[in-house]
C-alpha cells in the first residue's frame, strides 16, 4: 500500500500553494500563511489539513480586507 493521500497534503504542498497564490495576489502574505500551517498540518488527518488551508486562506482574505478598507 502506498502513502496515505493526507501525506500529500504536506509541507511542500503549503509552500507551493502559497507561492502560486503570491503570484497572482499582490497583497497575500506567503511566509505568514506557510508559518500558521507549518506548526499543525502534521497532526491533521486529510479532511481538517484541507479545512486548515482553507481557513488560512479565509484569514488573508479578511486582512487584505481590512488593509484595503483603512
Amino acid at each position: 500500500m502506498g502513502e496515505p493521500l493526507k501525506d500529500r497534503i504536506n509541507q511542500g504542498t503549503v509552500e507551493r500553494l502559497a507561492c502560486r497564490l503570491g503570484s497572482v495576489w499582490s497583497s497575500f502574505d506567503d511566509a505568514g500563511f506557510v508559518e500558521e500551517l507549518s506548526s499543525t498540518l502534521d497532526d491533521l488527518e486529510l479532511e481538517d489539513r484541507a479545512a486548515a488551508i482553507a481557513t488560512a486562506m479565509a484569514r488573508s482574505e479578511e486582512h487584505t480586507s481590512e488593509l484595503q478598507s483603512h
